[in-house]
This record gives C-alpha cells, structure tokens and sequence, in this order.
C-alpha cells in the first residue's frame, strides 16, 4: 500500500532534497548516517491487486534511473571516484511480488534478523466474494536484509466510551462529528470530533488527510465548538 510506498522513499530519497522539507531533525540525521542502500517491497499478491494508488507508485518509480540496453557509456577515470552526492544515488529498491514471508532468520552473531524466509505464492479466487488470495506453494527462497518494516494492513482501536464500527475500524461520524452510535438515529457527541484514519479508515495520500482534516475543522468552526 501507499505507507508501504512511502517508508520505501523516504529512506531511498536524497537526504539533501529532505533537508529543504519540515522532515524532524533527528529523523534526517538519521537518513545521514543509514547504510541501507537496498529496500524491497514485498507483497503476497499481483500489482493488480497492489493497493497503493499510481501516484504514489509513480512518484517512486521516477526517482531513480531505469536500465538503458545497447548504451555505450565512456567515463573518465577520474569521475569514477565517489562523492557524498554519488553515495545517495546508489541506494537501490526492488519489487518483489507474489511472495509472503514466513519466518525471520537471525543474522550470525543473532542480534538482528539477517534474512527473511519468503513463500511464493498463487492467485486464487476465494470461492465467495470472488477476490483474489495469495495462497502459498511451498516453494521458499530466502532474502537477505538487515532490518524488516511490516506494512499489512491497519485497523484503529476503539476508545473507551465512544461508539466504534468494528467492521470498519472507524469512530462513527458525521464529516468529523463523531456520533453516538452507527444507527441512522445516532446523535452526535457535543464538543467531540475526529480525523484521519479513525474517521475514514486506512484509506488515500497525504493530501487524502489534508481534506480530511479540513473537512473536520470546517464542521468545528461551523457549530463553534473546540476540540477536546
């Protein structure tokens, strides 16, 4: 999916180009001193089936350089040495699909994982709602890495003494008021409001939670009430 997509950039991304962004301080030194030079994103499915929107897609795929065939390339000697600058631009990602990890091996020393054990996999239908699930063949290969981001799904939590759509995973409400219960008679709760993905589930961009967010104020300001 798109958080998935945006781990992947961020830490693929020059850090000179997140220097002129309100990235936190520490996140960004960080990325200075990371030796992660390959990522991969690993999904169970096909890119059909991907959820992340092509935007997001896009935006990763064009910031790095595609493989030319027949291109004679002559380089100086002398430009072959390594800056700061070039030492960004190796930093690599790859795509893997149609596998689904099984186990996290340790690395030698066994205080970090040092490889991930993946099971290819096939499309299926499920036999009821006609969507496709990735179901494993017993074939296994292993991919070595040195750290793992899980990004499978998300679900919010709901909060004690406010109604909560366990089938959804959202705070019911009416565009950010949050309501008393999912019924079509619900009232909505004085002086309460909600966002994000609470309010909507795990769904759309950046600018997706930008709307969102504006859309909640909006109602706030309209009715005069605050936060709490």
């Amino acid at each position: 999916g798109n958080v998935a997509l945006d781990v992947a950039r961020i830490l693929l991304r020059c850090t000179t180009e997140l220097a002129s962004t309100d990235i936190a301080d520490y996140a960004l030194d960080a990325l200075r001193s990371s030796t992660i030079r390959k990522v991969y994103l690993v999904g169970r499915r096909g890119p059909v089936q991907a959820a992340c929107t092509a935007k997001e897609l896009r935006e990763i795929l064009g910031n790095y350089k595609m493989c030319l065939k027949n291109v004679n390339v002559y380089i100086k000697e002398a430009d072959l040495a390594t800056s700061p600058a070039d030492k960004e631009e190796m930093r690599n990602s790859r795509i893997k699909r149609r596998v689904k990890p099984t186990k996290f091996l340790p690395s030698e020393d066994g205080s970090t994982v040092g490889a991930m054990e993946l099971e290819k996999t096939l499309l299926k239908d499920d036999g009821a709602t006609g969507k496709q699930v990735a179901v494993g063949t017993g074939e296994f290969e292993e991919l070595k890495c040195g750290i793992v981001l899980k990004s499978i799904g998300y679900k919010s939590l709901p909060i004690e003494g406010l109604s909560f759509d366990k089938y959804r995973g959202v705070v019911p409400n009416l565009r950010g008021r949050v309501l008393s219960s999912e019924s079509e008679t619900a009232t909505v709760e004085p002086g309460l409001y909600v966002v994000g993905w609470l309010k909507r589930g795990p769904t759309g961009i950046v600018a997706t939670n930008l709307h969102c967010a504006e859309e909640t104020h909006t109602n706030r300001h309209v009715f005069g009430l605050w936060f709490v």
